[in-house]
């Protein structure tokens, strides 16, 4: 087998909701970790056959995962990551959902805060770890993909569009992807993996976690089902709930803006639309 397509980020641009919709489609399978991260780490070659395992097998099954690091150039350990997708496979088509700077970046500190990898307040985190500007620079990360794979193997989508539309977007994958879009997909307003109101993983459970998914991969619905329940009531999330945003000093927001005029600029070029409601 083959993976044969991935959604690759951004971070906190829905990226799960839109997994968890898919892989309800009866063609496609998704990864039983869905962020599995597997070519963003080096001497992939060597375990290849564990990342297949993640997946059942079946007569005419389309293979898909979602890792949001294979946007996280240069904050990844394998630099030779795209060239690799292509050795992995060269008809590899690819999702990448962009949103508003701004709330995406609220949105990624939420979520590092909460899993405990930040203790800095919002403003002095954002001036000091390019992380979150790197990440945000979404023409810089889908320009590779674009030019080793084709634009027409790359499919851009607005967080705006798809949380305003879902049956119009999911259509528009279900095209991507050549597949029939199958209405029983889509629950009204869905929303995986929020941050805001939502518990999130502790970082030291991260493998524990990703243990107990790739079992209940080969359970019964039933006992899944159970087990799921056990993990959300266990020790392994962190019980603190965070219902406002933070907020971004001017000089925070006009520093982000800065960095990322001319990447937005490039990316109005790659999806064909105006993008001034970001600038």
């Amino acid at each position: 087998m083959k993976v044969d397509f991935m959604i690759i980020g951004a971070q906190k641009c829905a990226t799960t909701t839109l997994f968890d919709i898919l892989n309800k489609h009866p063609q496609l399978e998704g990864c039983a970790e869905k962020e599995p991260g597997f070519f963003a780490k080096k001497n992939w070659q060597s375990s290849l056959n564990s990342y297949h395992q993640l997946y059942k097998e079946r007569d005419g099954a389309i293979y898909f995962e979602a890792s949001t690091q294979y946007t996280f150039y240069p904050h990844i350990d394998n630099k030779n990551l795209i060239a690799d997708l292509y050795q992995y496979n060269p008809n590899l088509k690819f999702i990448y959902l962009v949103r508003s700077p701004i709330d995406r970046i609220i949105s990624s500190y939420i979520h590092g805060y909460q899993r405990e990898f930040i203790k800095k307040d919002i403003n002095q985190e954002l001036m000091n770890n390019p992380f979150f500007i790197d990440i945000s620079m979404y023409a810089t990360q889908i320009r590779p993909y674009i030019k080793m794979f084709q634009r027409e193997n790359v499919l851009v989508i607005d967080f705006d569009d798809f949380t305003s539309d879902q049956y119009k977007v999911v259509n528009q994958v279900c095209q991507f992807l050549n597949i029939e879009l199958e209405t029983s997909m889509l629950t009204q307003n869905q929303h995986s993996n929020k941050s805001l109101g939502n518990v999130k993983l502790k970082k030291q459970y991260t493998k524990t976690f990703n243990l107990l998914k790739k079992m209940s991969h080969s359970l019964p619905s039933s006992i899944n089902d159970i087990l799921k329940r056990t993990i959300r009531d266990s020790g392994l999330f962190t019980g603190e709930k965070i219902t406002k945003k933070p907020s971004l000093t001017p000089e925070t927001i006009s520093f982000i803006q800065e960095q990322l005029r001319s990447d937005i600029d490039e990316l109005e070029d790659i999806m064909g639309r105006s993008l001034a409601s970001w600038k």
